[in-house]
């Protein structure tokens, strides 16, 4: 189960405790950092100047609950523009630097969008005073849980002699919210040696296949076997550099803020680590003695599996920078967050961040810092018919014609069919009992974020996916999910099985890709990867890699044989990190044929499958829990420890269609209770009787076609 983060992590204890083992390395000097000498002039913090109303000032130099001592900054967006900036101080040209404080967001939900700039922002100036280059951080936080780190890091420009901070808000509404500012230093972004007493730089290394620092998540505990909090490592033994975003899962496992490189200073001891990166690296165990002297390690990753050369990518389309209050990490960007991808050894990422970004979409996967394929989107939030997720699908299609013409998603997927993309049905489940047929909570109106458009839409047309692998609830509803899929498949639809995250990276809960989709593109495109999506070229996993194919045709393919009864040839080579129990063929939603490990962490088989009638067949795997690998979604259980399913592939025999008429009834009273949920939402949105008879139509039209599967 993975707890929430800030019930783990007290930074006020952790920085006491071990950021001073990261060491003050200070490069240049903030003036009054913590704001507690006042300036003998006027009553304001001395080396900081206030711009703003006067009726801010006042309280802008706050006594209410700081970090350290007994003052900090306060910039409240009530008040309309306004900023703190510190005097000059010298810095070196050319030189990287980190400025870190400690930071609280605070206010209502709305504020957070509607500034024009809210955050840092850092000047470098030349030796005549003139500014040469300004480094900007926007935070679109809403709230933190308490007092938490921040920080930009910036490299100063040639000439540069001197800089400035500046914490500001700039709008021209008056806004419900704001943020407090503490300790402010500015650090060297590497260190050379350590400047601690009693303690060694720890310098680690992480290494590609060609010897290039490559991004991974860590894990370094100091050894201490008389320490230890329910089986896991006493806070007081885990070791953070600073400006890195730590997780729950796994107990404190982090992702630092360059690629490839961790510095931390530490007293002698031993101290266990442990690197990962994604589903295909072979996770990294090495114990390391420190002494008096600094260390530097070098760990080269191992890439084990490589389902890349077999034309398979990965990704994780259900991704969040900021959404909602709690936030653990309030300066990160959506830049840190592709990174964070790429330490995930992700291929693409369609990122639904809520800060401010620029307005293209797809970009290119770059050499140099390596960043996976990613576009920039919307989550599409139809509370009432289900949330969506697009793909290869740029955000100003919400101002084509038709976007909001109608209610329904099926009027969203219509603006943009045109122009290719696709939607994934995200944590489609929720309000669902695990596993028997109720379908009372659909019918009910007040049940929200549940895909009752799904099969309707199925049956009007619409391509989609569906995530099988998701957060969901109080859990997974995994049996359930594969017991209505497997009916609409009998049924003869078509539609990919998917998996993603929708976690809020700021929070800090997981790390992305914890579950994935793997896709296999004619091209290395979005546009590629949406038709992947459409046509159900895909695998869902939290961990195995599957390759299977019938007749040599792959997931989402179709093989057409003109004679019955028949047999296909299934090959298959399923592989995990984390070992492995079994893979179940899959035909018409029974498991046919099972197979289990045939050397460790891999299954191979090859065999054949009889069949009379047009059929579709799958791969689901099963493997055992493995503590590099999720087995539950922000503690929510994925509803086994690890889990894979394909889409199928679909063998039609002597033309005749996949149609298994005893399926239908159920999908018949689906439509019915979408109806009733349908009617009984109109009284409280009468905004959306203008789309009633629209809405009726196409519940009707897809009931029809549901009864004439069933001959009804």
């Amino acid at each position: 189960m993975c707890e929430p983060i800030e019930k783990m992590i007290s930074w006020r204890s952790f920085f006491g405790l071990f950021l001073c083992a990261v060491g003050v390395h200070s490069l240049a000097t903030v003036s009054n950092p913590s704001f507690e000498v006042s300036d003998t002039r006027e009553e304001i913090p001395q080396g900081w100047r206030f711009q703003g109303p006067e009726d801010a000032k006042g309280k802008a130099w706050s006594s209410e609950d700081p970090y350290d001592g007994s003052r900090c900054l306060r910039i409240a967006a009530e008040w309309r523009t306004q900023s703190w900036e510190s005097d000059l101080f010298p810095i070196e040209p050319e030189k990287d630097y980190l400025l870190h404080w400690m930071t609280k967001f605070w206010g209502q939900k709305a504020w957070r969008f509607r500034s024009e700039f809210c955050g840092v922002e850092v000047i470098c100036l030349d030796r005549a005073g003139q500014a040469l280059e300004t480094h900007s951080q926007h935070s679109h936080c809403w709230q933190t849980l308490g007092w938490r780190p921040a920080w930009l890091r910036f490299a100063s420009p040639p000439g540069a002699k001197s800089m400035k901070i500046r914490f500001s808000v700039r709008t021209e509404e008056s806004l419900p919210g704001g943020f407090d500012i503490d300790t402010v230093e500015i650090l060297p972004a590497r260190f050379e040696t350590s400047a601690q007493p009693e303690t060694s730089l720890l310098t680690i290394r992480v290494a590609d296949e060609s010897g290039a620092l490559s991004g991974a998540r860590l894990r370094l505990i100091k050894e201490d076997p008389n320490r230890s909090v329910d089986g896991g490592p006493d806070p007081r033994n885990v070791i953070l550099p600073r400006a890195s975003v730590v997780y729950a899962m796994d107990a404190y496992s982090f992702h630092t803020l360059e690629p490839g490189l961790c510095q931390v200073e530490v007293p002698p001891g031993r101290y266990d680590l442990t690197v990962t990166k994604g589903f295909e690296h072979r996770p990294i165990h090495r114990v390391i003695e420190v002494g008096t002297s600094d260390v530097r390690i070098e760990v080269p990753l191992e890439r084990s599996l490589d389902w890349g050369k077999r034309g398979w990518y990965c990704g994780d389309h259900h991704v969040h920078l900021y959404r909602h209050g709690g936030s653990m990490f309030p300066s990160l960007t959506y830049r840190d967050v592709l990174r964070f991808a790429q330490y995930e050894d992700l291929d693409f990422l369609p990122f639904m961040g809520a800060d401010k970004y620029p307005s293209h979409t797809e970009q290119p996967r770059t050499e140099q810092e390596k960043l996976p394929l990613y576009e920039l989107t919307h989550e599409i939030t139809e509370d009432f018919w289900g949330h969506v997720c697009p793909i290869g699908v740029a955000p100003d299609c919400r101002e084509t014609q038709g976007y909001d013409e109608g209610p329904m998603n099926f009027d969203r997927y219509k603006s943009f069919a045109e122009e290719g993309g696709a939607l994934a049905y995200a944590h489609p489940y929720g309000i669902f009992p695990p596993a028997n047929e109720d379908l009372d909570p659909l019918a009910d109106p007040r049940s929200g974020l549940v895909s009752r458009e799904f099969p309707i839409g199925l049956a009007l047309g619409m391509p989609c996916s569906f995530d099988l692998l998701a957060m969901e609830g109080d859990a997974n509803r995994l049996n359930r999910k594969l017991r209505d899929l497997y009916r609409l498949y009998n049924l003869g639809f078509r539609f990919g099985l998917t998996g993603s995250t929708d976690f809020h990276v700021e929070q800090g809960r997981q790390p992305l890709g914890s579950v994935r989709t793997y896709v296999h593109p004619d091209k290395f495109t979005l546009a590629s990867i949406a038709q992947c999506y459409r046509e159900g070229r895909t695998f869902c996993t939290n961990g195995p890699l599957i390759e299977m194919t019938v007749n040599g045709a792959r997931p989402g393919g179709e093989i057409r044989i003109e004679t019955s009864p028949a047999a296909v040839d299934v090959r298959l080579e399923v592989a995990s990190i984390g070992g492995l129990h079994e893979a179940e063929i899959i035909m018409n939603g029974q498991a046919v044929k099972t197979l289990r490990e045939t050397e460790p962490g891999w299954i191979r088989g090859d065999c054949k499958i009889e069949l009379d009638k047009s059929s579709w067949i799958a791969l689901r795997v099963y493997g055992p829990e493995d503590p590099n690998l999720a087995a539950s979604l922000e503690g929510r259980p994925l509803g086994a420890g690890q889990f894979a399913h394909t889409s199928p592939v679909y063998v039609i025999l002597n033309d005749q269609p996949i149609q298994a008429s005893s399926e239908a009834g159920y999908f018949i009273d689906w439509c019915d209770a979408a109806l009733e949920a349908w009617e009984g939402n109109l009284p409280h949105f009468p905004e959306q009787r203008g789309h009633d008879d629209l809405v009726r139509t196409r519940i009707k039209q897809a009931r029809s076609v549901f009864e004439d599967m069933g001959h009804f």
